[in-house]
């Protein structure tokens, strides 16, 4: 669910999911979730194809933001979907 969610939002703001897709649209980051269990779980980011760092996923939003459990991260995912006007499933 969570890469669904990651996955309309990313349709919504012409952005990319993944490394390959990012070079077919000529993009240089993409937008993704990355999870790490010992770090307390998954956390929005912005990975750049060049350096594979990570940024802010979008302005104003820090790249260092608290890690969720999988259903705050959908919570959380949900909130920016429907702050951007988009209803989801």
């Amino acid at each position: 669910m969570i890469a669904l969610l990651v996955s309309e939002i990313a349709t919504e703001t012409n952005d990319a999911v993944s490394y390959n897709q990012a070079i077919e649209m000529g993009k240089e980051t993409y937008l993704t979730t990355e999870y790490a269990s010992h770090y307390g779980g998954y956390r929005l980011v912005r990975v750049r194809t060049v350096s594979g760092g990570h940024c802010a996923p979008f302005k104003g939003m820090s790249d260092v933001e608290g890690r969720k459990k999988a259903s705050e991260m959908e919570t959380y995912l949900r909130g920016i979907l429907i702050g951007m006007g988009i209803k989801s499933n």
